[in-house]
């Protein structure tokens, strides 16, 4: 490990002459909060690092890199195709707002999928069965006039009604050039309760929608030529840690208000497939308790 100039640390592996530093898994800096002790133990294939002030880190390798991680990003978990609907999503369409094309959606035999049609207000819908905050449209193709509103279907706040509300984005993507786009935004949750604000569909909405969490994207450009299409979506949960632990924190897992130092007493590292023991008088004791649920999704 070394302290930059930027009063941050990072992770670094080599030799006594030759060091790399690590990255996240696309390639961007991984930094900690300078000033803490980092504690380290290995759990299974991994390597778990623990300043008291971050979110507990992963270190891990793949065939030919050494990456450094969230633990929650770690556990990134995919919605199956089984448990998702998607299609295109109009506010002025006579015959009713949402189109289904699930087929489409999940399909990478070509690019057929339509993120938007060539008119304002037109764009594209998900529902899962489980909850989710992450959707990556891909193989998209280029486009100069496009410009998003991202809504999940729920509270604004607890006891507020159920609306379209907008996202907090996590991950917004640039459409002026091709490729995979990544659009993720935090698991809404209510910041004093804690209680999940995503709410599934009502009837009146329509099936598929009906009974299932729902997410969209709408295209508030005037100026559209052309319809934007896509291979196909996936659809995933980066937050899952965060939403399962409602009880024990009160707010997102990285917020550094989590201390997840030495005086926590519970973490759910699901992502780890391990169990430690409950009461560990050692510098591990914030591990003393790790759960994985293997299949498990909140209801």
């Amino acid at each position: 490990m070394e302290s930059s100039a930027s009063s941050v640390v990072h992770f670094v592996e080599g030799t006594q002459t030759a060091f790399a530093t690590l990255t996240y898994p696309d390639a961007t800096t991984h930094t900690l909060t300078s000033g803490s002790d980092v504690q380290f133990a290995r759990l299974g294939e991994q390597v778990v690092a623990v300043n008291g002030t971050d979110e507990p880190r992963i270190i891990y390798a793949t065939a030919s890199t050494i990456y450094a991680d969230t633990i929650e990003r770690y556990d990134t978990r995919t919605v199956a195709d089984d448990n998702f609907f998607a299609g295109q999503y109009s506010s002025t369409t006579a015959s009713g707002n949402y189109g289904t094309n699930t087929a489409a959606a999940q399909s990478s035999a070509s690019t057929t999928f339509e993120l938007q049609a060539a008119g304002t207000g037109t764009g594209f819908w998900v529902a899962s069965d489980e909850t989710f905050n992450f959707v990556t449209a891909k193989d998209v193709e280029a486009s100069s006039s496009v410009t998003f509103t991202y809504q999940y279907l729920g509270r604004a706040s607890i006891g507020s009604s159920i609306a379209w509300v907008s996202t907090t984005q996590v991950d917004t993507p640039t459409w002026t050039s091709a490729g995979d786009k990544k659009i993720e935004f935090d698991i809404p949750l209510d910041p004093v309760t804690g209680d999940l604000l995503m709410e599934t569909g009502p009837d009146s909405i329509g099936d598929p929608l009906t009974g299932r969490y729902c997410f969209r994207a709408v295209n508030q450009e005037t100026g559209l030529t052309a319809a934007l299409d896509g291979q196909g979506l996936q659809v995933q949960h980066s937050q899952y840690l965060s939403e399962i632990m409602l009880d024990q924190n009160r707010t997102r897992l990285s917020s550094t208000e989590i201390g997840f130092g030495w005086g926590w007493a519970t973490l759910f590292a699901s992502a780890l497939g391990v169990r430690c023991a409950t009461g560990a008088s050692s510098t591990w004791r914030n591990f003393a308790r790790a759960v994985h649920p293997a299949d498990d999704q909140p209801e």
